[in-house]
């Protein structure tokens, strides 16, 4: 009621005053035209229900203060001001339950002015509603603030509702000085040179924004843009600065940051370089796999999804899918090491090997990556995907792309890959490491003339499904050379699927030129070709095999066990002068090679000459979890080198046959023998004499932290122990580390004895029954820097690193008693909070669980 007579004394008194300035107002029952109008003006059209309606545009010729509930349809009108505070919204009592409420519906309020502000809180208790609506700072020239929450009370609800707010480049969509809650859902938009801007102000030493909650929701879309080019204005999109415990959390919205300069744009800054506080801590941030987030420009500073300096982030979970949309090589670069999805909206021209290092998604957007100055374009360190891009090197022996680290995956989708300058140009080098595996998807790879267009030098799969490969050499797998003592591919399988085509040209003469369009120089290699095709060309008067094992360059002893399946609806062609289906170099050994072609294979072969081996061989197959792993012909009555058992997590494996003396079709199966965990069963009699039920009563009230020490609050039960002899009771904390019970590795922390706190005798415990028992209120209080190690109660330097099961032990001076501290639900109903480090070990004992990391 008193806030009722408030707002009517203000509406009264605005009336009052209008009387004297009405003749400059046009007003109609039913059409108005509104021009410039004061602060007593334009709340003298308040209504009796506390609604303002706008029937045209509003020029502000003052500040609007507003102090009581009030509601605005704009119905697509617009208030414009040049003051630096547009509107201003006061509490003048925010300790009490009165809140000043004000909404906005379909309204366009613009501040031209410098530093203008369209929407401005000064005090607590208040809440702003933005619906349908349109906020903008227009003035380019100094930092503007469309919706600045200010003045040093807390307590300010902002909520956007298909509303956009914007400060070009050179604002803050949304800065707040106090502790709010600003909700941005339903498709709202949010832009500025900062989007979101948390900080405390040294001018108001009262302000602070921590405890702050922030929501991003319902499709929304929060940008920045950072238009500087100056050291000190990296920035970022939603920025905290000397504040403590702001949660942000972001669900089905997109966050962006843009740079358009040398100065790296964040999506998110913890702590800012004007920030004065050491440390922010326990701020909390949560992106939802729906969240995209976006970093792009053509800045060469780049962005990052989180920069922290010098913070305490508590909690930064991301789910979301990261995109980088860079136009410049600086650009690109900076996003390549960040990781994430990359899309392209430009050409980019590199000038010198890229190194990626972190899992990335290359989308080109039909873009092409291109040089003709670097003989690498990528050195891949990490699993790679590119989508949709043209990747071209013109350089001498240039490489598009060359995988260098152990156990990736690397996958060309829809993409054309291109290596055609001199020398030996090779699209695709899979070099000095091992595992990799390599998926063409309806790509096409070409190495001109010259070149080859897969090279690998390590044992991995290559998958080719739908994609057309071209070159000198097609599938080129390498064994050891004079040059290449490191060089391995055995063990490779080869799938060529789904109407891929590999297609050599051999333009050459001379008689060392003699190739094939896949080459073997290693052993126990597969190579499966289903429903493609397989072609050899030449154009001069030099053999060009479709298969040769062994070459003249190999100084291996043997490149044998490979094998070649053609099968389903395939073509082979040897179109050229002297052309074999498979050739064997004179200098190898290479009689357990084999080239199987099934009889629905169409050959248009002016040779159809095929190595047939000497001797009789059986088939041996390897198989693995049920299915064929890898399959080799060997002499009959001969020895099979045997391969090593693949691994598999949490197993032992062995083969079930010693690969001797093979004389008929053999199958050799990996049998996998589960590894048991180790499991500890110790009863923890080393801490403690045996436990005692009673102590299933004692509890733990609270666990809390502050400056890095952790204190235990509870309450505890006993019985039959001496109350007069101070040395009886006696507590402690003891960590025992889940990995080794052992008592060299477990922790304690003791405290005073406390026999002279124990309280009532057959007390009768609120919520936990009747017990004719004695308790006490106890309090432990320790860190991971002052504890001691439990042999010798030795001061220990730190805690080492490890899982640890917290336990309580009481002595009465002859047993020891232990149990398991509990998060339990307290007496009000609300559940034990647990800091960081903490957690429940399972749901039924509700023991805890205690991390140092």
């Amino acid at each position: 009621m008193r806030k009722f007579i408030k707002g009517l004394m203000s509406v009264v008194v605005a009336l009052a005053m209008v009387i004297t300035v009405m003749p400059t107002v046009e007003v109609s029952a039913e059409e108005q035209t509104i021009t410039s109008m004061s602060s007593v003006e334009f709340l003298a059209l308040t209504d009796s229900n506390g609604v303002i309606t706008l029937t045209g545009d509003v020029i502000l010729n003052e500040e609007l203060h507003i102090t009581s509930d009030l509601v605005i349809n704009g119905d697509g009108n617009t208030i414009a001001s040049n003051t630096e505070k547009a509107i201003r919204i006061f509490n003048y009592d925010p300790s009490t339950d009165d809140e000043v409420k004000v909404v906005f519906n379909n309204v366009i309020i613009e501040n031209s002015a410098a530093k203008g502000r369209c929407i401005d809180t000064r005090t607590g208790n208040i809440t702003v509603e933005l619906n349908n609506s349109e906020l903008k700072s227009t003035n380019t020239t100094t930092n503007t603030q469309p919706i600045t929450i200010g003045g040093s009370e807390n307590g300010v609800k902002l909520t956007l509702n298909n509303t956009d707010v914007t400060a070009l480049n050179s604002g803050y969509a949304i800065i707040s000085y106090v502790k709010s809650d600003i909700h941005i859902t339903n498709n709202s938009n949010v832009t500025g040179y900062g989007a979101i801007y948390v900080r405390t102000w040294d001018q108001a030493p009262a302000s602070d924004p921590s405890g702050s909650t922030i929501t991003i929701d319902g499709g929304s879309v929060v940008k920045s843009k950072n238009m500087h080019d100056a050291l000190s204005n990296a920035f970022s999109t939603i920025t905290l600065q000397n504040v403590d415990e702001v949660e942000v959390n972001v669900y089905d919205a997109t966050l962006e940051a843009v740079s358009n300069s040398d100065q790296k744009q964040s999506v998110f800054v913890f702590q800012t370089s004007s920030g004065d506080k050491t440390t922010i801590d326990n701020n909390k941030v949560n992106l939802s796999s729906d969240t995209n987030v976006v970093i792009s420009g053509s800045g060469s500073g780049g962005g990052l999804v989180l920069d922290t300096p010098d913070t305490n982030l508590t909690n930064f979970v991301n789910n979301a899918t990261v995109t980088s949309v860079p136009s410049t090589e600086d650009a690109f670069r900076a996003a390549i090491a960040n990781g994430g999805e990359i899309t392209l909206n430009s050409d980019i021209e590199v000038t010198s090997k890229i190194d990626i290092n972190t899992d990335v998604v290359i989308n080109g957007n039909g873009n092409k990556i291109w040089t003709d100055n670097s003989k690498n374009i990528f050195y891949i360190n990490a699993n790679t995907t590119f989508e949709d891009v043209v990747i071209e090197n013109l350089f001498a022996d240039g490489r598009c792309i060359n995988a260098r680290a152990n156990n990736i995956v690397v996958n060309v989708n829809n993409s054309e890959f291109t290596a055609t300058g001199s020398g030996n140009p090779q699209p695709i080098t899979l070099g000095t490491s091992e595992n990799i595996e390599l998926n063409v998807n309806d790509s096409t790879i070409d190495a001109g003339e010259s070149g080859y267009a897969i090279i690998s030098f390590v044992p991995g799969l290559i998958n080719i499904d739908n994609s057309d490969l071209t070159g000198y050499g097609v599938l080129y797998m390498k064994g050891e050379t004079t040059t290449n003592a490191d060089g391995n591919t055995s063990g490779t399988v080869i799938n060529v699927t789904n109407g891929s085509s590999l297609v050599s040209n051999n333009k050459y003469t001379a008689a060392t030129n003699s190739f094939a369009t896949v080459v073997f120089e290693d052993e126990d290699i597969t190579l499966n070709i289903v429903d493609s095709v397989l072609k050899a060309n030449t154009t001069g008067t030099e053999a060009q095999d479709l298969i040769a094992f062994g070459t003249e360059g190999q100084s291996k002893e043997n490149v044998d066990n490979n094998t070649v399946r053609i099968t389903g609806d395939s073509t082979i062609t040897v179109a050229s002068i002297g052309g074999f289906v498979s050739s064997v170099d004179e200098n190898s050994n290479t009689g357990n090679n084999e080239v199987i072609v099934s009889d629905s294979v169409n050959s248009n072969t002016t040779e159809t000459n095929r190595y047939i081996p000497e001797e009789p061989k059986s088939t041996v197959e390897f198989v693995v979890d049920g299915k064929v792993w890898r399959t080799y012909r060997v002499t009959k009555g001969a020895d099979i080198r045997m391969p090593e058992v693949p691994e598999k997590e949490g197993y032992v494996g062995e083969w079930d046959h010693d690969g001797e003396n093979i004389r008929t079709a053999t199958t050799i199966t990996a049998v996998y023998t589960k590894v048991e965990e180790p499991v500890n069963n110790t009863d923890l009699s080393d801490y403690a004499d045996f436990q005692l039920p009673v102590y299933a009563n004692s509890r733990v009230t609270n666990i809390a932290t502050a400056n890095g020490a952790i204190t235990v609050e509870g309450y505890m039960f006993k019985a039959n122990a001496n109350l007069d002899n101070e040395n009886s009771i006696w507590r402690e904390i003891i960590f025992v580390n889940e990995e080794d019970y052992s008592m060299a590795k477990a922790y304690r922390k003791q405290v005073t004895p406390v026999y002279n706190t124990w309280l009532n005798k057959n007390m009768t415990a609120t919520g936990n029954g009747t017990y004719k028992l004695d308790y006490a209120n106890y309090t432990v209080t320790f860190s991971n820097t002052d504890i001691n190690n439990y042999v010798g109660n030795t001061a220990a330097t730190r805690m080492a690193t490890g899982s640890y099961l917290a336990y309580m032990r009481i002595s009465d001076g002859t047993d020891s008693y232990l149990f398991p501290l509990k998060d339990i639900v307290l007496s009000d109903g609300s559940t034990l909070a647990l800091p960081s480090g903490f957690e429940v070990v399972d749901t039924t004992t509700r023991a805890l669980r205690y991390i140092v990391k």
